[in-house]
């Protein structure tokens, strides 16, 4: 996300963030809900860059944190 011109601490969108914090799917990822398997890898990447956006941005601690804890699962029920 791009900085704000009168203050590199602050995004230029904040409502681009805002948007983020409130639009997190049920199972804790950034992607489609319910999406058919073959939008997995879309549906990874969308969350990773958003994930990485909140990061930059140091807020969403609680839904990055349940997004880990999403992939985590799902990582258990696929070994």
């Amino acid at each position: 996300m791009i900085p704000s011109p009168t203050s590199s601490e602050a995004p230029l969108f904040p409502q681009c963030l805002n948007w983020l914090l409130e639009n997190q799917v049920v199972d804790g990822s950034w992607g489609l809900p319910n999406p058919h398997h073959l939008f997995n890898k879309d549906s990874l990447l969308s969350t990773l860059a958003c994930v990485l956006a909140l990061k930059q941005w140091g807020v969403g601690d609680h839904q990055i944190n349940r997004e880990v804890g999403e992939v985590i699962q799902k990582d258990g029920k696929n070994t």
